[in-house]
């Protein structure tokens, strides 16, 4: 495995303070991690350009290491079970008709 840490750069002190101490962590056992930052330009931009770029990276990990990228059943089944315990979707509804 390779730990990359992912940062923005508006992230509170608190995730910068624990990002770093995991870092140093891997750092003290040897293991190489890399951090993946954000190009900037607004919150909005940065959250959309980190999440393309994880995405992007995660299927061609898939397509190299030749595993199906497209199965999601793990993030189905979290999806379901939040749903089931706490009814955002009924929640949701609710709110846009009020």
């Amino acid at each position: 495995y390779h730990p990359v840490l992912i940062r923005g750069s508006e992230e509170p002190g608190e995730i910068a303070a624990i990002l770093d101490f995991w870092k140093q962590i891997f750092k003290e056992r040897g293991i190489d991690s890399s951090e993946l930052r954000s190009s900037g330009g607004g919150r909005l931009s940065e959250l959309l350009e980190l999440l393309v770029s994880v995405d992007l990276a995660s299927y061609v990990l898939a397509l190299l290491l030749e595993v199906d990228p497209t199965p999601v059943n793990t993030i189905s089944r979290l999806k379901r079970a939040l749903d089931e315990r706490l009814n955002i979707e009924k929640r949701v509804i609710a709110e846009l008709e009020l």
